[in-house]
């Protein structure tokens, strides 16, 4: 086996191992929130719980297990974590007030698109965290 076609083959299991933790991530999400809205926890509290949860949820098993991180920056990468996803939870508890509150979605429905649209804005703002990375590293 060429180093090329091992290095896409191991590229494509990580792709796959982040999916899976990806999928789990956001079904654990729903699972607390439902269960935590459903005992009667006020829905804002529970979109909190459960995004933090699954947070640190996402944070151990892509971490220990998709990308196996051995890194000596750590305490970088932990950072831009903890900051991206704090942003998120913000973005996360805003949009589920207005999805509930104000175009009276029902709970469920509104924590669905919420995790579509923040997914989005996550995924957008780790792109350009990169890039800028990327350009600094080049200014130097």
């Amino acid at each position: 086996m060429t180093e090329e076609i091992k290095l896409k083959k191991e590229e494509l299991i990580r792709i796959i191992k982040f999916g899976i933790v990806g999928c789990l991530n956001t079904g654990l999400n729903w699972c607390l929130f439902y269960l935590l809205n459903s005992i009667g926890v006020y829905y804002i509290i529970s979109t909190i719980i459960a995004y933090s949860i699954s947070v640190v949820h996402s944070y151990i098993w892509n971490s220990k297990w998709v990308f196996e991180s051995k890194s000596k920056n750590k305490r970088k990468s932990s950072f831009k974590f903890i900051v991206l996803n704090l942003i998120g939870l913000l973005i996360n508890s805003i949009l589920m007030y207005v999805s509930v509150d104000i175009f009276k979605f029902e709970k469920m429905i509104g924590l669905i698109i919420t995790t579509i649209i923040v997914m989005i804005i996550n995924y957008v703002f780790n792109k350009l965290c990169d890039i800028i990375y990327l350009y600094n590293k080049q200014q130097k």
